[in-house]
């Protein structure tokens, strides 16, 4: 037999001991983020019933329009053209009217701005809010947009006279 004699050091620490929270408690945390989180989720859907039922706009509900080419009936009486640049904004609106034999096209030089609820004015509104001269219009979704017009046009000896509610429609054809 051999004779070792080991010797056991015990260090005691001084600092104190952490308590692990009781499984009861964290239970009763987690239920208190989850509630909160529903909570939240509940008020947002709410808010956005009411915005939808008061006909406001929710900007992050809107789809932008596809890019690219957008265009009416063209066997119609009045069709409307128009091009959607990456960046958001209108090009190259036409409108295009026809009587008999007789046609005449109107073309937009400038670039029309899309709203954050994809609606979009060409022209002037009236005081009372009521399309004056020229053309509004609104993305449905991200291939179809809808509007009205009013307009005089002056085409040569012809004029074509449109007041009150006239309604267009354009459908994205292609990028």
């Amino acid at each position: 037999m051999t004779n070792s004699s080991e010797e056991t050091t015990i260090i005691a620490s001084e600092e104190p001991a952490t308590t692990l929270a009781k499984p009861e408690s964290r239970w009763r945390q987690r239920k208190l983020i989850w509630t909160s989180i529903i909570v939240s989720i509940g008020i947002l859907i709410g808010s956005i019933a009411v915005a939808w039922q008061l006909g406001v706009p929710i900007p992050f509900l809107v789809l932008a329009p596809k890019p690219g080419h957008w265009a009416g009936d063209p066997s119609e009486s009045h069709s409307v053209s128009f091009d959607v640049t990456s960046d958001g904004l209108i090009r190259n609106f036409q409108s295009t009217i026809k009587s008999g034999s007789a046609q005449c096209t109107i073309t937009s030089l400038k670039d029309i701005s899309i709203g954050t609820d994809g609606s979009f004015l060409i022209g002037e509104r009236g005081t009372d809010g009521t399309l004056s001269d020229g053309y509004s219009g609104k993305f449905t979704d991200t291939t179809i947009a809808t509007g009205e017009y009013s307009q005089t046009f002056n085409c040569g000896k012809l004029k074509f006279m449109f007041f009150g509610e006239n309604h267009w429609e354009a459908k994205w054809q292609n990028p």
